[in-house]
């Protein structure tokens, strides 16, 4: 019992320093940065308020973390902000605030009552050395059948729209709109490249998408020409083969799973019998068990291979019940090494050691030198299955489908 009161108190104080170390508040870098986070760049009637809030974010100066890792910036709460609009007639609500919990300040845009590209001006306060942010709207535009979300190999159901009024509301016929593909597979055909607004002031553009590929299509459609003429704006529709990335993700899963795995068998090959005899020797007392429990873990990657290890070894009055309880402790916190591991940006070392551990396998027969192979090749097949799981659900991130499907799992409240 006194033993296992030690063990206690041993955690406890570690449990301490590392709640202290972790939870002490450091202070932020200065403001440095202000972005757009969403509604850029929208579309409005003349005279009238966009649809969406636009939510600017301040971000402070790149600060230096721990273990290494490279200086990030972080989000501030409590910056004064000012909107200035550059347009006559335009305005902001409100015109100025403070960011938010998470570093952003959410403004309504207006426009003024005429047609064309309007501006406004975002800076801080009280931080006059951070650069302004400039903001952008299309007044007098009005856009139908965007970011629509179809099957690879479709065109969208309904063709997007955009509609040209005045100052007044009245449509704009006879104005020239050119259309060109911006991003997106060079597969795919536009219907219209070059034509006029009709007497409604409208003019309609689609797209054919290639079968079988997964990617955001972009449309530039530059409007008019004079005092019609504006800055290009940006048509989406998005398509997704479902069967595509289905089989992508499910393969780039298996891939992981088997390199875990024979990363794992690989490393125990290696080591051999001096996995116990480590095991032995470092449980002379309860802090060094539970140290043992993490080295060893973060060696085989498996906390359930340590213990039941352990559990042998209490079987066979190799350990006794105290110094089992703290290599299993250990192997508790030396499973998340592999979380670590994968934290890591090693994407670009999948091939090489992949390469490197097939080798070693075809012209080796020492147990310890394929046991190496087996690693190698593990680490590798690891990481190339993680890039093959990512590069497919990277693609479609912001898809609706997508989004919708992981709000149902966010407790996030509602903005507003």
């Amino acid at each position: 019992m006194m033993r296992l009161f030690h063990t206690s108190r041993y955690l406890f104080i570690l449990a301490s320093f590392l709640l202290v170390t972790g939870c002490k508040k450091k202070e932020l870098p200065p403001p440095d940065l202000l972005q757009v986070f969403s509604g850029d760049s929208q579309t409005c009637e003349a005279g009238g308020y966009c649809k969406d809030l636009t939510v600017v974010e301040v971000l402070s100066a790149p600060a230096e973390r721990n273990l290494g890792r490279s200086p990030k910036r972080h989000s501030l709460q409590g910056i004064k902000l000012k909107v200035t609009p550059l347009t006559p007639g335009a305005s902001a609500e409100p015109s100025e605030g403070t960011s938010d919990a998470g570093g952003d300040f959410r403004v309504r845009l207006k426009s003024a009552p005429f047609f064309g590209d309007q501006y406004f001006r975002v800076e801080c306060i009280d931080n006059p050395d951070v650069k302004p942010l400039l903001l952008h709207l299309l007044s007098g535009v009005k856009v139908s059948g965007d970011m629509q979300e179809i099957n690879a190999g479709k065109s969208p159901k309904e063709p997007i729209t955009i509609t040209l009024t005045d100052g007044q509301g009245n449509p704009t016929p006879n104005v020239p709109v050119f259309f060109s593909l911006k991003s997106g597979d060079s597969d795919a055909k536009i219907t219209a490249v070059h034509s006029t607004t009709d007497e409604k002031g409208s003019i309609s553009v689609s797209i054919s998408t290639p079968s079988g590929v997964t990617g955001k299509y972009e449309i530039l459609a530059e409007i008019g020409t004079g005092d019609n003429r504006t800055r290009g704006l940006v048509l989406t529709v998005m398509a997704v083969s479902w069967l595509n990335i289905s089989v992508a993700v499910l393969g780039g899963l298996a891939i992981f799973i088997f390199g875990m795995t024979m990363m794992s068998d690989g490393l125990q090959q290696i080591a051999g019998n001096k996995l116990k005899g480590l095991l032995q020797m470092f449980t002379s007392n309860n802090f060094n068990a539970m140290l043992a429990g993490v080295i060893v873990t973060a060696l085989i990657q498996s906390s359930g291979a340590t213990t039941v290890m352990v559990v042998g070894f209490i079987n066979a009055s190799l350990l006794n019940l105290t110094q089992g309880i703290g290599v299993i402790l250990g192997s508790s916190i030396g499973t998340t090494i592999t979380a670590q591991m994968v934290s890591f940006n090693l994407d670009s070392l999948s091939m090489p050691a992949i390469f490197v551990g097939v080798v070693l396998l075809l012209f080796t027969k020492n147990d310890r030198i394929r046991g190496l192979a087996n690693t190698v090749l593990g680490f590798g097949l690891l990481f190339f299955g993680m890039v093959m799981m990512s590069g497919q659900l990277r693609a479609i991130a912001d898809f609706p489908t997508f989004v919708s499907a992981f709000h149902t799992f966010d407790c996030t409240p509602a903005a507003g």
